[in-house]
């Protein structure tokens, strides 16, 4: 299924920080969908991107991380498919991921999480998910 959204380039360019240098460090917000759906996007040096740089005008691929929920478009890529969804999706093409985000309803809010035990992070997360689309829905 092709998209008219490019959700994650959309994502990545409002929340990169301008003049990185290409293996300069910085971290992405959670992605939030519209559906409660939450999964975290990473980019750059020594992550599963491509390319591997923080500051590529375009990705080909991202790393995807701890979704919220097992879904059949990301289990071809777990890093370790014994352990849905706690686990790492490496190389994820672009067009998959905008797939991903679109059959979610798309992107709505964006956290940083704080705990480091991603299943309870992924808990909270939904709740606030849900409490934003509760409030959008009023």
């Amino acid at each position: 299924m092709e998209t008219k959204n490019d959700w994650v380039h959309d994502f990545i360019y409002a929340h990169r920080p301008e003049g990185l240098s290409p293996r300069e460090f910085f971290r992405l917000p959670r992605i939030i969908c519209g559906d409660n759906f939450s999964v975290s996007m990473q980019i750059g040096d020594g992550l599963y991107s491509d390319p591997r740089v923080a500051n590529a005008e375009k990705y080909e691929a991202v790393e995807l991380g701890y979704p919220s929920a097992i879904d059949p478009l990301l289990t071809p890529y777990a890093e370790d498919p014994t352990d849905e969804p706690d686990t790492v999706y490496p190389y994820i093409p672009v067009a998959i991921v905008n797939e991903l985000l679109e059959k979610h309803s798309g992107i709505v809010a964006s956290a940083i999480p704080f705990k480091k035990n991603p299943k309870r992070e992924s808990e909270r997360l939904r709740s606030i998910a849900f409490d934003l689309f509760k409030k959008g829905k009023e």
